[in-house]
């Protein structure tokens, strides 16, 4: 029997707790576009190493594809420093997910199992928080 990484997957559920309650007052294609983004980030997660890999050889393997990849990255850095208040959220998120696989693949779990634990804890984390921006002030 496998050992469930309990803190970890109760750290990334409590990290997307808080998007949920940021994200409260957004439009409703915005929340849509969050949930797709939440399980597009547990699929890149639970995907093997060795495609991340090919991805990188791949985009690496003509002079061209590397320089527009370079472009792309100082173009994207600049982005990041200018929304830094947004990528902080972000970068939260995606180190807790990073833990909570690191954790899965330590006690042994296989990559569809890690996808569907990761994507259920951040969908339910996500959700609680979103359902507690809700009804909090309702009860006090």
């Amino acid at each position: 029997m496998k050992k469930i990484p309990w803190l970890s997957l109760a750290l990334l559920m409590l990290t997307y707790t808080t998007l949920g309650w940021v994200l409260f007052a957004v439009p409703w294609y915005t929340l849509l576009l969050t949930l797709a983004l939440i399980l597009l980030l547990a699929e890149i997660l639970a995907s093997p190493f060795s495609n991340v890999r090919k991805g990188l050889i791949y985009s690496l393997s003509t002079d061209t594809r590397a320089f527009i990849l370079a472009i792309s990255v100082a173009f994207f850095t600049a982005l990041l420093v200018i929304w830094i208040h947004i990528v902080v959220h972000a970068l939260v998120v995606i180190a807790a997910g990073l833990l909570a696989r690191l954790d899965l693949l330590t006690a042994g779990f296989r990559d569809s199992q890690a996808f569907w634990i990761l994507s259920v804890f951040s969908m339910a984390g996500f959700g609680l928080g979103w359902a507690a921006h809700y009804y909090v002030p309702i009860l006090v």
